[in-house]
């Protein structure tokens, strides 16, 4: 019985404007209260415990190393490399857009740092080139979206920690799908481009090409050392987070010199304004997580979706379809969230049931993440738009309508990655999975 009144405790809160971590440990605090048969002194033993895993200490590491990124004069050396490229076909700013938000993705891993430190410059180089804002736009909350799909990925470390999988497998997993996102995402700009006729960039020389890609080498190797470290056993996932770093202070204040030593406090200080409110959702997370497999709730869910089917297909379509619902409601009662704050919900939940029907949980892992990102452009809110509107001087309304037709690609990536599992993992089986 005491189910409900947490349920009902923790939407209410958020309603009202709670902190999230503040209504989930609520909800769970009246769960405890209730309960004939658990004692109040376990729920801080649970989450003292929530704060011991290895695992976790990825994201405030690949949290500050974004920022350092951020300042570090990164993001224009990736701009320009990618242009070179791409550019010089028809609406080739358009390509550089998806090419420049592939590579940033292997250095920040949040489609929010994706638009807010690469996004601004590539809008304001479109419209210096003549294209329309609704495509700019459009496409440059659309292709933010790969970055949390392509390794390193916070999503990914999250998902990972709650649903106690290989973060290694999980990032190795994300190539495909993020490969899948640049074609569906570039089939898109192509027929919109020669449709609008937009003019064709600039064509570099390859010594030009060349000195561009030496400009932005150091960046460029970021991924490489990150990835290629975690294939060959050098480190973990949580142990290339630390790397990451290190390494982008050592670019940053030695080799492009863009941030000072006087610097470094205020970015740890940002960072740790990112970092602190995560931990409190992951404490009050952790403490959920226990209460839902201790009511069996997991059990609950897979018997319900049973008696409509057994197909784990058919069970996939249903998942996308509730975790696109999910978003939208969360949305609309006010919970504006980085998905991070869905994730540690419903993770403990739903990978326990996608493991009964016999759904590979790094594969689950990609489809739920890819949705998570997709909820960060639904309408009718999304906090991508919401950045987009603030950062560009646009009515929310007008970034909606410019953002909705780039939704048909990127369903058209969750679909196939959905359906087709072999592609998906291929690269992780590869190395043994």
């Amino acid at each position: 019985m005491q189910v409900p009144f947490m349920i009902v405790t923790i939407i209410a809160l958020l309603i009202l404007g709670s902190p999230v971590y503040l209504a989930l440990l609520s909800g769970c605090v009246v769960y405890f209260v209730g309960s004939p048969t658990l004692s109040m002194f376990m729920l801080p033993q649970k989450m003292i415990n929530a704060m011991d895993s290895f695992t976790f200490l990825a994201i405030p590491f690949f949290l500050i190393a974004g920022q350092i990124m951020n300042r570090g004069g990164i993001t224009k050396r990736i701009f320009h490399f990618s242009d070179t490229l791409v550019g010089r076909f028809r609406g080739g700013l358009g390509y550089v857009n998806i090419l420049g938000s592939f590579i940033f993705s292997g250095m920040s891993g949040s489609a929010l740092a994706d638009i807010g430190g690469l996004g601004q410059i590539e809008i304001q180089a479109m419209r210096e080139a003549g294209f329309d804002d609704d495509f700019s736009i459009g496409i440059t909350a659309a292709s933010s979206t790969i970055g949390p799909i392509v390794p390193p990925s916070l999503p990914f470390v999250t998902y990972a920690l709650f649903a106690n999988v290989s973060l290694g497998n999980l990032f190795m997993a994300g190539f495909v799908p993020g490969f899948v996102m640049v074609i569906t995402l570039g089939i898109m700009t192509f027929f919109i481009t020669c449709k609008r006729k937009y003019p064709r960039g600039t064509k570099y020389s390859m010594k030009e090409v060349f000195k561009a890609f030496c400009s932005s080498f150091w960046a460029l190797l970021s991924p490489v050392l990150l990835i290629g470290g975690i294939w060959g056993g050098m480190v973990t996932p949580t142990e290339a987070a630390l790397v990451c770093v290190l390494y982008s202070l050592f670019i940053g204040l030695f080799v492009y010199k863009d941030i000072t030593l006087k610097e470094i406090p205020e970015i740890l200080i940002e960072s740790f304004k990112a970092i602190v409110p995560i931990c409190a959702i992951n404490v009050a997370s952790v403490v959920l997580a226990f209460i839902v497999n201790y009511e069996g709730l997991d059990s609950v869910i897979y018997n319900l979706i049973a008696n409509v089917t057994t197909n784990k297909y058919v069970f996939l379509l249903l998942i996308n379809v509730f975790l696109l619902l999910i978003n939208v409601f969360l949305l609309v009662v006010g919970m504006v969230l980085d998905p991070s704050a869905s994730m540690v919900v419903l993770i403990p939940i739903l990978a326990p049931v996608a493991r009964a029907f016999g759904i590979d949980l790094i594969h689950f892992g990609i489809i739920f993440c890819l949705n998570m990102m997709i909820g960060l452009l639904t309408p009718p809110v999304g906090m991508s738009l919401y950045l987009l509107s603030s950062t560009n001087n646009k009515p929310f309304k007008e970034i909606r309508r410019a953002v909705a037709p780039w939704l048909i690609p990127l369903f058209v990536a969750l679909l196939v990655v959905t359906y087709w599992e072999e592609f998906v993992l291929l690269i992780p089986r590869l190395f043994g999975y």
